[in-house]
């Protein structure tokens, strides 16, 4: 297959031009009126399409969930999605496109409108958006254009998105692309060709050791998060009350407004337990928000390289096991290095993971136990925010990690929330990821139980009683901490409260529960 210079592809299924079928789909010369550029028919997908430059390969990498189109100066990628609203404007415009749409968060990333408009083609009704980043000095973004294409009918709950990449606005290109969509009877079914081979790294001895030993164990190690102003005292107190030491002990640190202390990595060393270092490239008060820069343009742009390079330092220094997790949840729209609000593009997500495990490698910080952790459930529900598509691949990761709370009802008028017993939920936990990750260690990167809607204490019991029949789960992290109600004061009142210690009897549920598995 011919190799794509300097676009970043998954590893190709290629169907070339000239009638070669593929999953069922169909690339064919150009009909006169056509051009030179070939038309292909995704025949489980529904439509058929005139590609935006002339031979173009075909990725059906997560065939199933979206087709991709890889070239010399541009790339597109089509999906069929689903309407989860009534109106698929504002499904598309509150949950797809609203930091593109958002005049703040375009002016603080160096994003500029091209276009924003609506129009008709055939039966379909077309809503066109098409936005230029400017990358940081020094650095080359070829393909820093993005054109978001929606074709849909009223009335139906499908539609199909287009996200066009290319190296400058071109209003042809798109026109072309309207002008030729067009459906075609659904025949076949599309399916992934990704690999998730793990494929292990340099690692110290001691942290190899270690890594086999949290594969091999059949016994959960357990771990905990307090917030950083309760400090490593609180965990101590907790420990006490329950009897037990927890095993690992997770951290926050947001690149680039914090520092990865030396102190904190020893504190957590000499307390016996393993540091799960979470690392976000998050600003650390707008983590959520757009009023902020988003550093994670930076991190791509090689803007923060010194930064990462600093932290890397410190936990190659430091020597001993450290789980590194990079920003969790990013398949959501509530985080700023989400594909959402990172051009709405899975992409940008892996350049930036990967940027950081290629720096922290140059440094020599092979003490390192990389965790891959998505959010469970798509936020939005899209087929093009599947979570594989934020996969960095299994030379990057060693660690799957998995996070799924039992939320409670406090908020369930607004977010339907529900209260979920652990084996209810993480069975379909299960279900999701084990066609992909079923030779994998996995680890709750966090997780906890609210008290609104249900009995808190039978919640805990139930979850030890459940957690080992999942036998790919290595370990787990309790976050010890609740969530206020905005709404009413930032410390106002408590709408989720996740601690295991909220009553004497939850605390004393979760200490059996320690100590009968022993």
């Amino acid at each position: 297959m011919k190799r794509i210079r300097k676009i970043i592809c998954f590893a190709v299924a290629a169907a070339a031009v000239g009638g070669c079928v593929y999953n069922g789909g169909e690339m064919k010369n150009g009909a006169e009126d056509r051009g030179a550029y070939a038309e292909y028919t995704d025949a489980p997908k529904g439509y058929a399409l005139q590609l935006p430059e002339e031979n173009m390969q075909v990725d059906m990498t997560l065939g199933r969930y979206y087709t991709r189109y890889c070239g010399e100066t541009s790339e597109l990628v089509v999906s069929k999605e689903e309407n989860v609203y009534d109106d698929v404007i504002y499904y598309t415009d509150h949950y797809f496109d609203r930091f593109m749409l958002s005049p703040d968060y375009r002016e603080k990333n160096r994003i500029a409108l091209n276009c924003h408009h609506f129009e008709t083609a055939g039966d379909f009704n077309v809503k066109i958006l098409s936005v230029t980043r400017t990358p940081y000095e020094g650095s080359e973004v070829l393909l820093n254009t993005y054109s978001y294409i929606y074709f849909y009918k009223d009335g139906e709950k499908n539609f199909y998105r287009l996200m066009l990449k290319t190296r400058s606005f071109e209003p042809e290109t798109i026109n072309r692309l309207i002008r030729s969509f067009r459906e075609v009877p659904e025949k076949g079914t599309a399916e992934n060709t990704i690999s998730t081979a793990l494929q292990l790294p340099q690692m110290t001895d001691e942290t190899a050791a270690y890594y086999q030993r949290l594969c091999n164990s059949d016994q959960i190690a357990w771990g905990i998060f307090v917030p950083e102003n309760e400090g490593e005292e609180r965990i101590a107190g907790l420990e006490q009350r329950l009897d037990y030491r927890f095993d690992i002990s997770m951290k926050y640190v947001h690149i680039p407004d914090e520092e990865t202390t030396p102190e904190a990595l020893e504190a957590v060393h000499r307390a016996g337990k393993v540091c799960e270092l979470t690392l976000q490239t998050a600003t650390l008060w707008n983590n959520n928000l757009d009023r902020s820069e988003n550093p994670n343009f930076m991190v791509i742009d090689g803007v923060l390289d010194d930064v990462i390079r600093k932290h890397a330092g410190v936990v190659r220094d430091f020597g001993h096991p450290v789980i590194v997790r990079v920003n969790n949840e990013m398949n959501t729209d509530w985080t700023s290095y989400c594909g959402i609000q990172l051009m709405e593009d899975p992409e940008i997500y892996r350049r930036v993971f990967c940027r950081l495990v290629d720096l922290f490698r140059e440094e020599g910080a092979y003490n390192t136990i990389w965790m891959f952790n998505p959010q469970y459930m798509d936020s939005p529900p899209a087929n093009f925010n599947n979570y594989l598509g934020y996969f960095p691949g299994g030379d990057k990761v060693q660690l799957l990690g998995i996070t799924e709370y039992n939320r409670g009802t406090y908020r369930s008028e607004t977010d339907g929330g529900s209260w979920r017993e652990f084996q209810e939920a993480y069975d379909g936990v299960e279900s999701l990821y084990k066609e992909y990750f079923d030779q994998w260690p996995w680890m709750i990167g966090e997780f906890g139980s609210d008290s609104h809607g249900g009995d808190k204490v039978k919640w805990i019991e139930n979850m030890f009683a459940s957690i080992g029949k999942y036998k790919n789960i290595k370990g787990a992290v309790w976050l010890n901490w609740e969530a206020y109600d905005a709404r009413k004061g930032a410390f106002g009142t408590v709408s989720r409260c996740y601690r295991l210690d909220e009553t004497e009897e939850t605390t004393e549920a979760f200490k059996q529960g320690l100590h009968r598995g022993k």
